[in-house]
């Protein structure tokens, strides 16, 4: 069977896991506190205490999104209001390695978004490289796309053994999930953590941040970085249990 054959077999075998996601395109240049971007300075009300660490160390934007600026976003996804994702800048950028408190890290959705901001906030742009994935600002292009199952997600551990190498070799270069983008499914420079924790099965992939070489971002040793919701939680808008992980070469 050539490589055609083999894609071409995967797609039909898997076409019931098509789903849609966006995928995001980084851009070089400013963004303003009020549009979306990795990095920067990021929209925050006065009315709301800044996110921090227990021990008081405030959080830095990795991301932010302007949910009604999007052209469209899948399935379950608010449709307006801000979706921000929050890291700590450390040696582990803020992470709790299959835990759900949200320490480290914060996701917070603005369903409404208010005109009074807090003046002094935070930014990741003079901080040091090791800790956070980048140390720039980026505006940001979104495209919707399909996807199918990835070969890293969870779900397709038991087909592995049916796989030659030759086989994984090809179906790596089309389905193994690699970008940034909103849902969709996941790429993992290691294995994905919700196969060894039955309370994270359910978990679909809510933002994925990879590494970006172009772009000067990078996990650790050419990493990724995931945040996963329960779909119930998506749906109602509750983003106070995702499970953010990060893994590398």
């Amino acid at each position: 069977m050539n490589a055609q054959q083999v894609v071409q077999q995967f797609k039909e075998k898997y076409a019931h896991t098509k789903r849609e996601a966006v995928a995001i395109e980084v851009v070089k240049g400013e963004a303003t506190r009020w549009q979306s971007k990795f990095g920067g300075e990021p929209y925050w009300p006065i009315s709301k205490p800044y996110p921090q660490t227990k021990e008081g160390e405030p959080l830095l934007l990795l991301a932010q999104f302007v949910l009604a600026d999007l052209p469209h976003l899948p399935v379950d996804f608010p449709k307006t209001g801000i979706l921000q994702f929050f890291i700590a800048s450390d040696d582990v950028y803020g992470c709790e390695f299959g835990e759900h408190i949200q320490d480290g890290y914060r996701v917070v959705y603005h369903e409404d978004v208010e005109a009074n901001l807090l003046e002094d906030v935070p930014s990741n742009l003079a901080i040091n490289e090791y800790e956070f994935p980048f140390k720039q600002q980026y505006a940001l292009r979104f495209e919707l796309q399909q996807e199918l199952i990835s070969l890293s997600d969870h779900r397709m551990i038991d087909d592995y053994d049916d796989m030659d190498d030759a086989t994984w070799d090809i179906l790596h270069d089309h389905f193994i999930a690699t970008g940034h983008k909103l849902g969709g499914y996941p790429f993992f420079t290691q294995c994905d953590p919700r196969a060894h924790m039955d309370h994270l099965k359910e978990y679909e992939l809510l933002f994925q941040l990879d590494s970006d070489m172009d772009h000067d971002i990078m996990w650790g040793d050419v990493g990724v970085g995931n945040f996963f919701i329960h779909p119930t939680d998506l749906k109602n808008k509750d983003f106070t249990k995702v499970l953010y992980t990060w893994d590398c070469h």
